[in-house]
C-alpha cells in the first residue's frame, strides 16, 4: 500500500541516481547506468532490491519505469548541454514492461517528448529474463534496435545461458555479474570465466561491461582481458544527478 501511495500520489519520492561506466581503453566516462532510489517521506532511503520486486508483482513498475526513463532522458540532455561528453544513459527494463503491447510506443513517445536521441539510450534486461524470452520480446527488442536504441544483457553469468543464442538476438553488449569479479589471482574459476566470456563476446562483436569493480587488481585484470568497460565502487557509488555531474567533471580533469 505504501509503495502504491508513493508511485501514484508522491512520485517525487523516487529519485534517479547514476553510476558511471568507464571506457577501459581511454579511462574516460563513456556512459552511466540509471538506478532508482526511494527517498521515503519518513526520511529514509530505500534501495531498489526492497521495492522493485513488489512494483513488478503489482504492475506499478509500468508507471515507475516510465518515470525513470523520462528523468534519465532529461538528465542526459543536461549532460550534453554542459559538454560532459557522455555517449549514452542505460536504463533497466523489466520483463513486465517488455511484455506490454504499448511499451514500445511509450518509449517512442518519451524520446519524442524529451528530444532524446535514440542512439543515446541503452536498455538493459537481465539474463534470467532473456532466458524466458518469447517471440514478442525478441520482436520488441528488434524494434528498439532498428530505432537505434542499444540493448545490454545485465547480470550475465547468473542465468547460466550459453553465448551461442546471442548471435540471433538483438544485443549490443554483455554485463558480467559482480559475483564473478575475482578478489585475487587465487580465484582461478572466476578468472577463467571472465576471460572466456570476454573472448567469446568479442568474437561475436559484443562489447563487455564488468560490474562490481572495486579494486585496482580487478580493473587491471579486465584491461589485460580486453574488456571494454567497467563500473563499480572503485570509481564511485551511484550518485544523484547533481553529484554525478560534479564527480564526472573532476574525474575527467
Amino acid at each position: 500500500l505504501d509503495l502504491r501511495r508513493a508511485i501514484t500520489e508522491s512520485p517525487q519520492e523516487f529519485v534517479v541516481f547514476y553510476q558511471p561506466q568507464i571506457d577501459l581503453c581511454t579511462g574516460k566516462v563513456c556512459s552511466a547506468e540509471a538506478l532508482v532510489r526511494w527517498e521515503h517521506k519518513d526520511g529514509h532511503r530505500i534501495g531498489p532490491d526492497h521495492f522493485i520486486p513488489a512494483a513488478e508483482a503489482t504492475g506499478l513498475i509500468i508507471q515507475l519505469g516510465l518515470k525513470v526513463l523520462k528523468q534519465s532522458c532529461i538528465d542526459f540532455l543536461i549532460w550534453q548541454e554542459i559538454g560532459m561528453g557522455i555517449e549514452r544513459v542505460c536504463v533497466n527494463v523489466s520483463m513486465v514492461q517488455l511484455l506490454r503491447s504499448d511499451f514500445y510506443q511509450d518509449v517512442l513517445d518519451t524520446l519524442q517528448q524529451t528530444g532524446m536521441p535514440a542512439q543515446a539510450l541503452e536498455i538493459e534486461i537481465t539474463e534470467t529474463s532473456l532466458m524466458k524470452e518469447n517471440d514478442q520480446v525478441v520482436q520488441v527488442l528488434q524494434q528498439f534496435r532498428e530505432m537505434g536504441i542499444q540493448i545490454a544483457i545485465d547480470d550475465f553469468g547468473t542465468g547460466y545461458s550459453s553465448l551461442g543464442p546471442l548471435q540471433s538476438l538483438p544485443v549490443d553488449r554483455l554485463k558480467i555479474d559482480r559475483s564473478f569479479m575475482p578478489e585475487s589471482a587465487k580465484d582461478k574459476n572466476d578468472l577463467a570465466l571472465i576471460s572466456s566470456v570476454i573472448g567469446l563476446a568479442n568474437s561475436l562483436a559484443l562489447e563487455v561491461i564488468a560490474e562490481g569493480v572495486e579494486t585496482e587488481y580487478q580493473a587491471e585484470l579486465l584491461i589485460r582481458s580486453q574488456c571494454q568497460m567497467a563500473q563499480g565502487y572503485l570509481y564511485t557509488a551511484p550518485l544523484s544527478q547533481e553529484n554525478f555531474i560534479s564527480w564526472a567533471r573532476n574525474y575527467s580533469q
